[in-house]
């Protein structure tokens, strides 16, 4: 092993138990009471679903923009971006009498079983936000759902409130605040 100095770096805490130390072509993981080097890892080697590169990728993008990039993907229909911005074991709770409501746990559950019901039952269901309030760890997204129940053929636009949790550059915890009653009007038969 080769010690550096770790001045050389800038560091990331990782857990209570070690810290990556980035410089410009490399990345090193170390304890930190320690200046000996246990890895040293190119930057062209990373891969993007290990927690190095998700803490490289969080240094680089504000929580703000990571959420911002979620309703994108899902405008988009991204499923595999969706996948890299939820921690696998997101809690995603949405009001009781909306579609899908109550929690749900794990991201290929919100992908599979939320997200995908909203293209089978609706026609152009949109979320759009309105206004980002930034509080750090907690992103919160307000404005409006709008689509056309497809049974009924009746539209509806309902407010919302998201409230997002972040933690190492990735979603783990979204709580929905909405107009259920708008929703289900829409859906009445």
């Amino acid at each position: 092993m080769t010690n550096y100095p770790k001045s050389d770096y800038q560091s990331i805490l990782l857990g209570n138990s070690f810290k990556l130390y980035l410089k410009p072509s490399a990345l090193c993981l170390l304890p930190p009471a320690s200046t000996q080097v246990l890895s040293v890892v190119s930057k062209q080697d990373f891969v993007l679903e290990d927690k190095a590169a998700i803490i490289w990728r969080a240094r680089n993008m504000n929580n703000l923009e990571i959420v911002k990039q979620l309703y994108q993907a899902f405008a988009q229909k991204d499923r595999e971006k969706i996948l890299k911005l939820f921690e696998p074991q997101i809690e995603w709770i949405q009001n009781q009498g909306f579609p899908q409501g109550g929690k749900h746990i794990g991201a290929e559950t919100v992908v599979n079983e939320v997200f995908a019901k909203f293209r089978v039952d609706w026609d152009a269901w949109q979320a759009n936000v309105h206004e980002w309030l930034d509080a750090g760890d907690t992103i919160i997204a307000l404005g409006e759902y709008r689509g056309t129940y497809k049974i009924t053929g009746r539209s509806m636009c309902a407010a919302f409130a998201h409230v997002y949790r972040l933690k190492d550059g990735r979603i783990v915890r979204l709580q929905q605040y909405t107009d259920t009653l708008k929703v289900a009007e829409a859906m009445q038969t």
